[in-house]
């Protein structure tokens, strides 16, 4: 005679002494149930209940955006030669059916346990094996399927061209991505030898299809330089990567040095005498002009910075001034440039 539940209320009958086992059709394994046994003899004397049995009934709980687990059980009562151990193991869904372990829990211990799902696994089962001591008995909870939620992430990231800028000595890049997804930011990463990355620079979501991006923080020694472009998912787990672009470029012997030799002041075009530099080391460097009685009339120790034809804020007359300018090369020669300029009225 069989019973469930507490009070235990009649659920069935196995009838002839012979028999010792007995199989539940109609109880759904995601249920708790507690069953315990009465024993009649011949006469229709009972013995007394055994004490209850009851099923392992196994949860899972994971929240949004993460790849972290708690699986949580009920305890096994009264497992003949004493409890031992629970086991929680899983299989990968779509690779294999063997169950492999995750982990062994005392059955001392709390009924429950956390898991960080690796990353190459999205949908798997997960069980508990519960072990008496002798290891000669086992009971085995409901089997749950667990999915990893994917979240949203883009279609396709792309570097469509990379090339260093003759005049500014930077590599600009133009890259192309799928606006249709608004990722949180794009990361760009460089490297020399295409293994070892680092991230340069962070370009913030605009909803545009095309970036653009200079690189200046790079070594005028250097000829080679691999890009990839990234986005992470709408969870911000996984990080997707564009293939790899590489610009290349000989390497300057000598710097290049532009000096105009004539401007006029207050022209729209050519209002500042400005001398413009390749691929040139900012330090040292220093250009002085002097007038034609060999007197200082500007100076200054900065590339870019402009004269602008005064002299303390006072214009200066027209006429020719000779410069002086000293600079590094990109081979770590320094040089010196000495030339007139014409300034106009």
């Amino acid at each position: 005679y069989i019973c469930s539940g507490t009070p235990c209320l009649d659920y069935d009958t196995v009838w002839g002494r012979e028999n010792t086992s007995y199989v539940c059709q109609d109880y759904v394994s995601t249920d708790f149930h507690s069953f315990r046994i009465l024993a009649f003899d011949s006469c229709f004397k009972a013995s007394p209940l055994t004490e209850p049995f009851n099923n392992i009934v196994l949860q899972v709980q994971g929240g949004a955006c993460t790849r972290h687990i708690t699986a949580s059980w009920n305890g096994y009562q009264n497992m003949p030669d004493g409890l031992a151990v629970y086991e929680l193991l899983y299989s990968n869904d779509g690779q294999d059916t063997a169950f492999r372990s995750i982990a062994e829990i005392p059955a001392s211990g709390a009924l429950s346990y956390g898991w960080d799902v690796p990353d190459s696994v999205f949908h798997f089962r997960l069980k508990i094996v519960a072990t008496n001591t002798s290891q000669m008995l086992r009971s085995v909870s409901n089997i749950v399927h667990v999915d990893i939620i994917i979240a949203d992430t883009a279609d396709f990231l792309e570097i469509v061209e990379s090339a260093r800028n003759a005049e500014t000595g930077c590599v600009d890049l133009s890259m192309h991505v799928d606006a249709s997804f608004e990722a949180s930011s794009y990361r760009l990463y460089r490297s020399r030898d295409s293994r070892n990355w680092d991230l340069i620079t962070e370009l913030p979501y605009t909803g545009q299809e095309y970036l653009d991006y200079s690189d200046c923080d790079i070594a005028i020694t250097d000829t080679c330089f691999h890009y990839r472009l990234s986005a992470f998912d709408g969870c911000g787990l996984y990080e997707k990567f564009s293939a790899q672009a590489k610009a290349t470029f000989p390497m300057m012997d000598e710097s290049t040095l532009y000096v105009p030799n004539v401007f006029r002041p207050g022209d729209p075009v050519n209002g500042v005498f400005c001398p413009k530099g390749t691929y040139l080391d900012p330090a040292p460097f220093e250009m002085s002009i002097y007038n034609r009685m060999g007197l200082l009339v500007y100076r200054t120790t900065t590339l870019g910075n402009c004269w602008d034809g005064t002299s303390h804020g006072v214009p200066v007359p027209q006429g020719a001034y000779v410069y002086y300018i000293h600079c590094k090369q990109n081979t770590n020669r320094e040089k010196t440039f000495v030339g007139t300029v014409l300034l106009l009225r």
